[in-house]
């Protein structure tokens, strides 16, 4: 019988939120070292917008008399609560410490908020958002847009090679990745709705329209490789390979 090893009893990411206006928020993000699974801790009941049925996303597979809460929004409701005064535009120092390293970036409020959130929700037990789970073993919270495209595409072709390890049939041609950001942009747009139907500023919301807006940018380069001369820019780093 196999016996893995974890490397970590836990992996923990901090995130400090310093505001030009209001107090300092601090937030501690803790995945399962094996699962990558969010490890909320709450003992307060879920409010009520959490329901799975309260504005439920159209490609939702879950099913109310299984999973009567939405998982994702669960866990987002504590951070929601924290930042029901923030405004959008509104500037801030953010610090995301992990495991042997650190990030800080002055940036406006929903560009925090969206990298917190999208950390949280690729973590939370969506069936749709889980695609996007191993990238959270090697979370970067202020990503370009060639960054999120480089790691959405290793991290997809590395899926296709352990699949064909397991006897699966691997997509590598990546037609399949696109199709996973349709969906998530799905998730994105619609969640972005659940969380305008809350009193509260525009921080939250905007945090998941910036996720969608990354979804659709990396939606539309993952397409354009399928042409002959489609990867552009990344065919040159990897030169040395057949040079």
């Amino acid at each position: 019988m196999d016996v893995i090893i974890s490397y970590f009893l836990s992996m923990d990411l901090r995130y400090r939120f310093t505001p030009d206006k209001g107090p300092v928020k601090e937030f501690l993000v803790r995945l399962d070292p094996d699962t990558l699974d969010y490890r909320g801790e709450t003992d307060a009941e879920p409010p009520e917008w959490t329901r799975l049925e309260h504005q439920q996303c159209s490609n939702c597979p879950l099913k109310p008399a299984d999973s009567p809460r939405c998982p994702v929004a669960v866990n987002i409701a504590p951070l929601a609560v924290a930042f029901k005064d923030s405004i959008s535009y509104e500037m801030a120092d953010v610090v995301v410490e992990a495991e042997g390293r650190s990030y800080s970036r002055r940036v406006a409020m929903q560009a925090g908020v969206s990298a917190l959130f999208g950390l949280v929700m690729s973590a939370s037990g969506c069936p749709i958002l889980d695609k996007m789970r191993p990238m959270a073993f090697t979370h970067l919270p202020f990503p370009s847009l060639q960054e999120t495209e480089y790691r959405a595409m290793s991290m997809y072709l590395l899926a296709q090679f352990i699949a064909a390890r397991k006897g699966l049939t691997p997509d590598w041609t990546m037609h399949g990745l696109a199709g996973i950001y349709d969906a998530i942009r799905e998730v994105n747009q619609q969640f972005a709705a659940r969380l305008r139907s809350l009193d509260a500023e525009d921080a939250n919301a905007n945090a998941v329209v910036k996720l969608d807006c990354f979804a659709d940018f990396t939606s539309a380069a993952i397409r354009k490789t399928e042409g002959k001369h489609g990867l552009g820019w990344l065919e040159k780093l990897f030169r040395p390979y057949w040079a």
